[in-house]
């Protein structure tokens, strides 16, 4: 009797774990089951994606965690290490960094009242793109490379450091307003919405430019050799083309508009900025170095660029 009630007892107990088996199956076959783990996972990752933006595989770290913002850049972009043993990159990416997100809101526009704009150089862009400009200058091509297509959108375009990358990202993220070249020339009286105009490098500019900006109450010329040399913009077939400047068409046309105040020499090639400073012009404000290599850790010169 004994053995007879312990055979159905075993019985049942075999029943009851298969039925466990099966149901533990079923609950390693569907994710479903693990829905709160993937979605606490799925936060995290998130609420990371600012912090560890640099530690993608397609990107490679370039400034340490000291600096105002994570610093990187894609690898295919990698140029080779400089003469002082300084890896190299022909461009370079900035990410905000979630603790300063309060710092970033203090260097921002100075307050509501005073209205600032930043001009991005889209056309000096163009000018440095492959068979434009600068194989003509370099003789690598005639006169057709001194016309140039824009042959991708605004929003896909790579910009460089000569054509001031890190500006433009560092006042994106520090909430400046931003319009291109292409709409100052497209409609000048823009700039009459705002109180004070950043220039970023915008070597090339239209005589449309030219006049509005040298016109303007008050700019801050933030990169030597702005304002350089002329260029026709043809929207209808989406390309600028050099008409007065940088040598052409005569090699002893320095400045395109004949502008006095044109500080090229000595500024342009001093890109250590360890001298900066602003002076003076009728205009404005004049910046005496290239800070493309400073602007996004250096927060005394956006505190002077905010308080201008």
């Amino acid at each position: 009797m004994n053995i007879y009630i312990l055979s159905i007892v075993a019985c049942i107990i075999l029943v009851i774990l298969g039925f466990f088996i099966l149901g533990l199956d079923k609950i390693i076959a569907n994710p479903l089951i693990v829905k709160d783990n993937i979605t606490s996972n799925t936060i995290d990752t998130e609420s990371n994606t600012i912090q560890n933006a640099n530690n993608t595989t397609d990107n490679v770290k370039v400034q340490d965690n000291s600096s105002l913002f994570f610093v990187s850049s894609n690898k295919e972009d990698y140029v080779g290490k400089t003469e002082s043993g300084v890896e190299g990159y022909s461009r370079y990416i900035l990410t905000p960094k979630e603790e300063n997100r309060q710092l970033y809101d203090s260097l921002g526009p100075k307050n509501a009242n005073q209205t600032t704009v930043v001009i991005v150089p889209m056309f000096t862009f163009l000018a440095y793109s492959d068979h434009g400009f600068y194989d003509y200058y370099a003789g690598k091509c005639d006169k057709e490379c001194l016309t140039v297509s824009a042959t991708v959108e605004v929003s896909k375009l790579k910009f460089s450091y000569s054509s001031s990358e890190m500006a433009y990202r560092v006042f994106g993220i520090l909430g400046y307003d931003l319009i291109s070249d292409v709409d100052v020339d497209k409609d000048p009286s823009l700039l009459t919405k705002y109180d004070r105009v950043i220039l970023l490098h915008n070597e090339y500019v239209t005589k449309k430019m030219f006049n509005v900006i040298t016109h303007h109450p008050k700019v801050i010329y933030l990169y030597p050799n702005a304002l350089h040399a002329e260029v026709l913009a043809d929207y209808e077939n989406n390309s600028i083309t050099l008409l007065r400047g940088h040598g052409y068409p005569e090699k002893t046309i320095e400045n395109g508009f004949d502008w006095k105040y044109d500080n090229t020499h000595p500024y342009e090639f001093d890109n250590e900025c360890k001298n900066r400073e602003f002076y003076k012009i009728d205009n404005g404000f004049m910046l005496n170095c290239y800070p493309e290599n400073i602007i996004y850790n250096d927060i005394k010169l956006l505190q002077i660029i905010r308080d201008l």
